[in-house]
């Protein structure tokens, strides 16, 4: 999984942050992520991009570097709309028996050929029916990026174009990425993490792991701020760390999303509190001790050794 380990500078040997970060995004090939070294037109930095965004996504330009790791906040919601008009294509919204919306864009090629088509509500698409007390209900979704996926691309704009000059205006920029990620900075001076999203704010009587009543009555309040958001510059331990683990303590994340609990990978990098200075080759080899163990082994085979030893309760 995508991982990340910075050192800052008051911890580093050099006196310079120590960055190691490894995205993660399967393999293939043709590969996922192409390699770019792109300069001219105002743009000037090196990284990775993918097929369809003419921007770096994750790189570094002329004096900062910066990653990512995919956060899983919860910007997407189920909503249950109470059918009427005696059909399937209508909905109670606000009061109103409302027809459902449609989107077709015709046949995609396959093998096998599919027809992409469904029906809309106000919170986007049907995904399917189910029952309420017996009574037939549409389940629709709503995404809190829906129809703003190029927004985001402002924030990659700055980056590629050498528009970021401290981990504060970072901080800034990356709020404006709406998609739910985890992002890194590392210039000569600092460290910093953000993680950005388009966050609901959701009312209080709204369970989040739930779908949602859509009549109307339970619609967001708008979205996070900037100051919400998990957020660090140059931590007191003079550490930032992270292996797809939670964004920050207590921090919800998405209600499709089961594996976060006691143990994660992450606390292998715990030894980075062990050592007063490091170099970048002691970070890299305490990145590649973490990939390489059975993490659930080292926690939990010397509990059982000592268990296996004794008598049950």
């Amino acid at each position: 999984a995508s991982n990340w380990e910075l050192v800052s500078a008051a911890h580093s040997a050099s006196g310079h942050p120590i960055y190691v970060a490894g995205p993660q995004v399967g393999y293939s090939y043709p590969a996922f992520f192409l390699e770019i070294d792109l300069h001219g037109g105002g743009f000037d930095a090196r990284g990775v991009s993918f097929p369809g965004v003419p921007w770096i996504v994750i790189g570094r330009g002329p004096d900062y570097a910066w990653s990512a790791t995919t956060s899983h906040s919860d910007i997407v919601d189920q909503y249950v709309e109470t059918l009427c008009n005696g059909d399937d294509t209508h909905y109670v919204y606000r009061g109103q028996c409302l027809p459902m919306g449609s989107f077709d864009a015709g046949v995609v090629k396959g093998p096998p050929d599919r027809v992409l088509s469904f029906r809309t509500t106000v919170h986007g698409p049907v995904l399917g029916y189910a029952t309420v007390q017996g009574k037939k209900v549409a389940i629709s979704t709503k995404r809190s990026t829906r129809g703003r996926e190029i927004v985001s691309a402002l924030a990659l704009d700055d980056l590629d174009k050498g528009r970021v000059h401290s981990a504060k205006e970072f901080m800034r920029v990356m709020n404006r990425v709406e998609f739910a990620f985890n992002w890194t900075y590392a210039d000569d001076r600092d460290i910093a993490y953000f993680s950005s999203g388009r966050l609901p704010i959701r009312p209080a009587s709204v369970n989040l792991g739930l779908p949602t009543n859509g009549n109307g009555d339970y619609e967001w309040r708008g979205f996070e701020p900037l100051k919400a958001h998990p957020q660090a510059i140059d931590p007191r331990g003079g550490f930032l760390t992270t292996w797809n683990n939670k964004p920050a303590r207590g921090f919800a994340a998405a209600d499709d999303h089961w594996s976060y609990g006691p143990l994660q990978r992450v606390q292998m990098l715990n030894g980075l509190g062990s050592r007063r200075k490091w170099t970048p080759a002691q970070v890299v080899g305490l990145m590649n001790r973490a990939a390489t163990e059975d993490f659930r082994g080292r926690p939990l085979l010397p509990v059982l050794e000592v268990l296996s030893g004794t008598t049950a309760p």
